[in-house]
């Protein structure tokens, strides 16, 4: 199971992270800073999960077709996609946004959301 998480370099997305890569999923640590995201998923990898970085800014849709199309392109498929992104930052348009992007590049969709949501169409 390949699971994206941004916000993963710091706060939940971090703990959520931990817990996936804990449980045996392989999951890319989604971070706008590259040398953040970097070190994050090194702690994780250090800890014995199966983990990796992906450069991702949710308010960036170039930064979100790059991910969409390196996980095409490295993966083929994305199982989860989940957003630690708050609620007072736009964080509904941004996962639709991905999820669009994402789905235009062939991948799946399903998203899991802070709050549990649903995305709609």
């Amino acid at each position: 199971m390949l699971i994206v998480s941004t916000g993963a370099n710091k706060g939940i997305g971090s703990e959520v992270a931990h817990q996936l890569a804990a449980s045996g999923c392989k999951v890319l640590v989604g971070a706008r800073n590259k040398a953040r995201g970097d070190e994050a998923a090194a702690k994780l990898k250090s800890e014995g999960g199966e983990v990796g970085h992906l450069e991702i800014d949710l308010g960036d849709s170039a930064t979100i077709a790059s991910a969409a199309q390196s996980i095409n392109t490295d993966f083929g498929h994305l199982s989860t996609f989940y957003s630690a992104m708050p609620a007072s930052s736009g964080w509904r348009t941004a996962c639709f946004r991905v999820a669009v992007l994402m789905q235009s590049s062939g991948l799946p969709r399903k998203l899991l959301e802070q709050r549990g949501s649903d995305m709609g169409p």
